[in-house]
């Protein structure tokens, strides 16, 4: 518990840091893993990079929920009926419009984590293989 708040809250004051020397943010993770001396992300913590991106989040998320609440009040006001299809599309409808860019963003983040994994199973993959081979040629030896 408290280990990690001091862990997390030392991160985002490192990638804070970071950031007012104008580190590129593909650049942070590699950073932190220098800094720290052990392999550390800013993922999933990437919004708390600034004090301006902490609050365009909460005013994004304030705002999603607006919409939600603002067509869920117009339902009401046209008497339909709640929790039917129609009604649930159309409250999906004003969360998705507003919240598309995040989506697309995670998607994006979704698909770079995804090569990464890849590329480091591959990686673990040869490393393992050639290990296999060393065994064979011993056992042939």
């Amino acid at each position: 518990g408290k280990v990690i708040q001091k862990d997390i809250l030392l991160t985002v004051q490192t990638m804070r840091a970071l950031h007012s020397r104008r580190v590129p943010a593909d650049r942070v993770d590699a950073e932190l893993t220098v800094i720290f001396g052990e392999e550390r992300t800013d993922r999933g913590l990437e919004h708390m990079r600034t004090a301006r991106s902490v609050e365009n989040r909460r005013r994004h998320k304030a705002s999603v929920s607006g919409a939600v609440l603002d067509e869920q009040s117009v339902q009401w006001d046209e008497g339909l009926e709640s929790g039917c299809r129609e009604g649930e599309l159309r409250i999906a409808e004003a969360s998705m419009v507003l919240s598309r860019l995040a989506r697309d963003d995670a998607a994006r983040k979704g698909r770079r984590d995804a090569r990464f994994v890849q590329n480091h199973a591959m990686a673990d993959a040869d490393v393992d293989g050639a290990q296999g081979l060393d065994k064979n040629f011993e056992k042939m030896a």
